[in-house]
């Protein structure tokens, strides 16, 4: 077999540059013409908030790992539901906060062949599935039931498969511990400053909520005489309850001990 001349070899080398350019360069002026009209209709902030969703897509899809460990830290910090409450969003909004997990699961089944994992609990909650449609036929209110449901296959079903499917290897996984660890320690940081500085009307845009609770002064002990009750301002960190907060930040301990 005879090798190529080298006009031959340069002329291919110039049609894949020019390949390459054309790929990158018509994508890129079709981005800087959105821009400018958001700029020039929407504002500045709309085409900076364009601009940057349009930048970490591109990252994303560069290094789909990226996309894993921002929504594990997104969905720790509760920011989706936050957005709901906070601006106002729809939940079918939040709901889509899962969806940059299709680009490692894209990358993992398409480009390094993998195979699916379904994962040993998704049997069980599969069960648990339908015992939810079984007794939705029995809901009075059958909008709820329906909504219940969605909600646990969104936020549940689907959730655990994309998580399982994505996080196959200790390298990943070791990166989404430290991301939970460090999210638990912003939580908790939050939440000491308003200890420590009796700001609690700082709530950091939902991420350090408070709870104010009536409880007795005497710590609740009803054998003996009535106690006079006092106002107990709890941190209830991104969720709204306290209790469901304390256990989120306490399971990531054995975390941070491990990774220490």
């Amino acid at each position: 077999m005879q090798g190529r001349l080298p006009n031959e070899t340069a002329a291919t080398a110039l049609l894949t540059n020019t390949r390459s350019v054309v790929s990158l360069g018509i994508p890129l002026l079709f981005s800087m013409l959105v821009l400018t009209y958001l700029t020039s209709s929407r504002g500045a902030v709309v085409s900076l908030g364009v601009a940057t969703l349009v930048g970490v897509v591109t990252v994303m899809v560069l290094w789909p790992e990226l996309a894993t460990l921002t929504v594990v830290c997104v969905l720790y910090l509760n920011l989706m539901a936050i957005a709901v409450k906070e601006l106002h969003l729809s939940e079918w909004v939040a709901a889509m906060g899962a969806l940059p997990l299709c680009l490692p699961l894209a990358s993992h089944l398409m480009l390094r062949r993998q195979r699916i994992r379904t994962g040993g609990l998704l049997v069980p909650m599969g069960v648990f599935l339908v015992c939810l449609l079984l007794s939705s036929f029995f809901a009075k209110d059958q909008g709820l039931a329906t909504q219940r449901i969605l909600t646990y296959i969104l936020e549940g079903m689907l959730l655990y498969f994309l998580l399982t499917n994505v996080i196959c290897d200790l390298r990943t996984l070791k990166r989404v511990m430290w991301v939970l660890v460090l999210g638990a320690a912003f939580l908790g940081s939050l939440s000491l400053y308003q200890a420590i500085t009796g700001a609690y009307g700082q709530r950091f845009g939902g991420l350090a909520q408070r709870q104010l609770a009536f409880e007795e002064a005497g710590g609740g002990n009803r054998t003996g005489p009535r106690e006079e009750m006092r106002v107990a301002d709890r941190a209830s960190g991104p969720i709204g309850d306290p209790n469901r907060y304390a256990q989120n930040e306490l399971v990531i301990l054995p975390f941070a001990v491990f990774k220490g």
